[in-house]
């Protein structure tokens, strides 16, 4: 429960970090986005590879409980060959549940193949001649 005004600083409030995924060894980035003046937007910073547990510092600087609700902690996950997916959070909930847990089931991005660009390349020529009446059938 918390009392008084609310603006008592948060700016080292101390957060327990579980971020997976699936297949792991993937790069997890964190960053600020903020719709309050007192908590400035930040450029994403790198944590770690997944899996990446620990128990740190929250260094936030302006972060009050009052302005908590307008912030939020965007993760990114990213692995060569898959998409790159991110979650959000917001503040209130993190500092009420002291923690950030979040897991992402990377999606491998679909390879093209041979097939696929000549299929695709026998369309356009298709496309141009055909329906664009450069060709009379």
């Amino acid at each position: 429960q918390v009392t008084g005004e609310g603006n008592t600083a948060l700016e080292h409030l101390t957060i327990h970090w579980d971020v997976n995924s699936r297949p792991q060894g993937a790069d997890i980035f964190w960053r600020v986005i903020s719709s309050t003046p007192e908590v400035k937007n930040q450029n994403y910073r790198y944590l770690q590879t997944t899996p990446y547990e620990t128990t740190e510092v929250f260094d936030i600087k302006g972060l009050t409980y009052n302005n908590a609700g307008n912030v939020q902690i965007e993760i990114k996950c990213e692995k060569t060959g898959y998409y790159t997916q991110s979650k959000k959070f917001n503040v209130s909930s993190i500092i009420e549940e002291k923690e950030i847990s979040a897991f992402f089931r990377l999606v491998a991005e679909e390879e093209k193949n041979e097939k696929d660009f000549v299929c695709s390349y026998a369309y356009n020529i298709f496309y141009a001649f055909v329906c664009r009446g450069h060709y009379d059938l």
